[in-house]
């Protein structure tokens, strides 16, 4: 061998070395990071990516409604999520499955890929021999749409398919996730294995990690949850004692003073905001007073709370009762586990509408949640959800000038949004009520400009909308008192009755709640196929009214 072809092996032998130290390097960082998803259970092995058994899978129902079950599935960021067929067979694609429980302009579906056997790369997997939840979120960081359309429905896909604390959970898709707006779920209550995301963003609590590069392998894993939530437009029910589990689970994780406090010595200031600003104030000398809280809020802020609670004091003095009122806002953060502790005694929830509300999912069976709605405006999406888990839900609104309240700077700034200038003189005209509606004013308004009927209404609508939503609001003083009194005088006898009688009585929900109470609570509706309390088909009971 002259001397040029020595020089030439040895740099072959050096780049050969050089690589395979490399190589080493990098699979031991891939199995090392793979090590790292233990957390939660010491049921998995380390094996070569090509010794997972082959995959197969099973599917129910059909169309949006779809679940399905694999054996052997790998998750992994770099060769993506996957399943392994034998070379032998066809490779037949897994169907896929919609993962979010919304309506369908809002349908993700998720399958995994094939990687036939020959095709698997040369490295190690982490073989975990548990079951891994695959779920989607409609909105991560929307209280109540994380929950109704996102938690609650994977409980009770865990809970329908024999998920224990072992049992991993894996987000695979978000709908409209945001970065600079983190996610409010934690499945610490649910679980003690981890929560896998897709981004680091994402990771926002202990159990959530972010998917590894290495595979991890799951003996076993149920994809969707089968397009289900308390809405119209899901394909199938949440059911009513699905959420009294995932309350009383909650309940009883939670109120363990030891994981309480440990878990609040590591919570952030964001995680415990509403614990440590909440405010309490006894009324009466019982030791068993009825527990009323009142959440408001920034925006769609009650300004006339202190007079409402003026209010409940003239009842007490006349009816010799006692009450404990409890103050919560949620404006500068809450952790599930924080919303758990501060309504789980609650009576009656008196908060105007909004996200907030969901956090009746926590308080007693068959207590009372009055959303504060500004005139003008009301939506029906509680309602929804409130008679599937047995909450007694009112909307209750003041129509009378004397509630109205004004926010000139909020109109201005929506109206700005649309290219619409108006001077405060003419803003304040527009959301005086002054002889027409805002919607009406504002219409008129736009026709005068030049735009055609159509367009001005429905520029005016979707204008309106939004301000009267975000409006302040004033509670009607004198229709509470006694519709909170006849609420109270009732409270006990109530209480004893299951949710769909105290709905035959008409004193569950109000008001127009027939189609609410139809699905839900008796199925007169769709053939009782999404039907969320036991006991036979019947026709709805009546709204609840005030006066009744």
């Amino acid at each position: 061998m002259n001397l040029w072809q020595r020089k030439l092996f040895r740099l072959l032998l050096g780049a050969l070395l050089s690589s395979l130290t490399l190589l080493i390097l990098y699979q031991t960082k891939w199995i090392r990071e793979s090590l790292s998803l233990r957390r939660g259970t010491d049921e998995y092995m380390v094996q070569a990516l090509d010794k997972v058994p082959a995959s197969s899978w099973s599917c129910q129902g059909k169309g949006r409604g779809m679940i399905c079950t694999y054996s052997n599935l790998c998750i992994s960021s770099t060769l993506e999520d996957f399943v392994v067929t034998r070379d032998i067979e066809p490779a037949e694609p897994p169907p896929a499955v919609n993962i979010i429980n919304a309506d369908p302009s809002a349908d993700l579906w998720w399958a995994p890929k094939i990687i036939q056997h020959s095709d698997l790369p040369r490295e190690h997997a982490v073989y975990v021999n548990e079951t891994v939840f695959v779920y989607g979120l409609y909105s991560p960081w929307h209280f109540s749409h994380m929950l109704f359309n996102g938690l609650i429905p994977l409980w009770q896909t865990m809970q329908e398919h024999g998920a224990t604390r072992k049992s991993w959970t894996y987000r695979a898709m978000n709908f409209w996730g945001d970065p600079n707006s983190p996610a409010l779920i934690d499945t610490d209550f649910i679980t003690d294995a981890p929560d896998i995301v897709q981004n680091y963003w994402e990771a926002v609590t202990h159990k959530q990690q972010v998917r590894s590069r290495a595979p991890i392998c799951f003996a076993r894993a149920v994809v969707g949850t089968g397009n289900a939530c308390s809405l119209e437009y899901c394909e199938r029910p949440i059911y009513a004692k699905m959420y009294q589990s995932f309350r009383t689970q909650a309940a009883k994780f939670y109120s363990d003073h030891a994981r309480w406090d440990m878990k609040a010595a590591h919570s952030n200031e964001h995680d415990m905001a509403c614990v440590n600003s909440a405010v309490e104030e006894h009324i009466g000398s019982s030791e068993r007073p009825m527990v009323i809280g009142f959440i408001n809020r920034k925006s769609r802020n009650i300004t006339n709370i202190p007079d409402a609670v003026n209010v409940i004091r003239d009842i007490a003095k006349r009816d010799h009762s006692s009450f404990l009122i409890r103050h919560i806002e949620f404006d500068h953060g809450c952790s599930l586990m924080s919303t758990e502790h501060v309504v789980r005694d609650l009576d009656i929830l008196i908060t105007p509408h909004g996200s907030q509300e969901g956090a009746a999912i926590y308080m007693k069976d068959n207590s009372v949640v009055l959303s504060i709605d500004h005139r003008g405006y009301w939506e029906p999406w509680f309602q929804w959800v409130m008679t599937a888990m047995g909450r007694r839900f009112y909307n209750f609104m003041c129509n009378d000038d004397s509630c109205l309240e004004f926010d000139p700077d909020t109109a201005k700034k929506l109206l700005l949004a649309e290219g619409i200038q108006l001077n405060r003189e003419a803003v304040s005209r527009y959301i005086s009520w002054k002889g027409v509606s805002p919607t009406e004013w504002l219409t008129e308004h736009l026709k005068s400009e030049g735009i055609g009927d159509t367009e001005s209404y429905d520029t005016a609508l979707r204008i309106t909308y939004e301000y009267l939503k975000s409006a302040p609001r004033k509670i009607d003083l004198g229709r509470f008192s006694s519709f909170f009194s006849r609420i109270v005088r009732e409270f006990g006898e109530l209480s004893q009755l299951s949710f769909p009688e105290i709905c035959r009585r008409g004193k569950c929900c109000g008001f127009s709640c027939q189609e609410k109470l139809g699905r839900n609570v008796f199925g007169s509706l769709a053939d009782g196929r999404v039907k969320a309390w036991d006991g036979p088909v019947s026709p709805a009971g009546p709204d609840w009214h005030e006066d009744d």
